[in-house]
């Protein structure tokens, strides 16, 4: 497995910044995917300094794109943000421009690492440094245990959670069936979040579908 990680590319597929060329990832290095800002590169550059000011990145506006990236203003991009975890300690840190960049790269690295299983290969996992603090969220006390573990492991709001489940039964009792694009759609929450909460309400049963 290779993939190429690469800025722009000119019309002869060689990048147009030669002075930071094309670097190629071989799959089979990668020990871990790290979503957020939790490897050493991101702490010493600048990442939030306290616990509480990372978790509270979701409630901050971030623009369409992702200016230049600064000390001062990285912790803003926390939810753009990506680390590679390599085999041999080193890791790759990524912001992507836009919040549509980064739910591409999720889901086209778990399909990429976790259909590894096939081959005979250890799953890759791709997943949050930490867990959502959800300590203050509005609707907390309206969500279960397992709800709660749901929300912390994808850092996905109390809110959030009780919005697409609502959604998703209108849109069974209307349209007799619900799917995780249904479910993209009809909340805030990109593909990641929304396949997350859709295989959470299969396995509940609340919704048809297959895991």
């Amino acid at each position: 497995y290779q993939r190429r990680v690469h800025g722009d590319m000119d019309m002869f597929g060689m990048p147009v910044n030669r002075k930071k060329p094309s670097t190629i990832i071989n799959m089979k290095d990668i020990k871990r995917v790290v979503l957020g800002q939790f490897t050493e590169t991101f702490t010493q550059f600048g990442r939030c300094s306290s616990k509480s000011e990372w978790l509270s990145m979701d409630d901050q506006a971030m623009p369409n794109q992702t200016p230049m990236v600064t000390s001062q203003n990285v912790s803003k991009y926390f939810y753009r943000s990506l680390s590679f975890e390599f085999k041999k300690d080193k890791t790759l840190d990524l912001i992507t421009e836009t919040d549509t960049d980064f739910e591409a790269w999720v889901i086209s690295l778990q399909y990429l690492l976790q259909s590894r299983q096939s081959d005979g290969e250890a799953a890759v996992n791709v997943e949050w440094g930490e867990g959502l603090d959800l300590t203050g969220y509005p609707g907390l006390e309206d969500i279960d245990k397992e709800e709660k573990k749901l929300c912390s492991r994808s850092h996905i709001t109390p809110m959030q959670l009780i919005n697409a489940k609502q959604e998703a039964l209108n849109r069974l009792r209307g349209a007799g069936g619900v799917t995780i694009y249904d479910i993209r759609a009809l909340s805030d929450m990109d593909l990641a979040r929304a396949r997350d909460t859709f295989e959470f309400l299969v396995h509940r049963n609340l919704i048809p579908g297959k895991l």
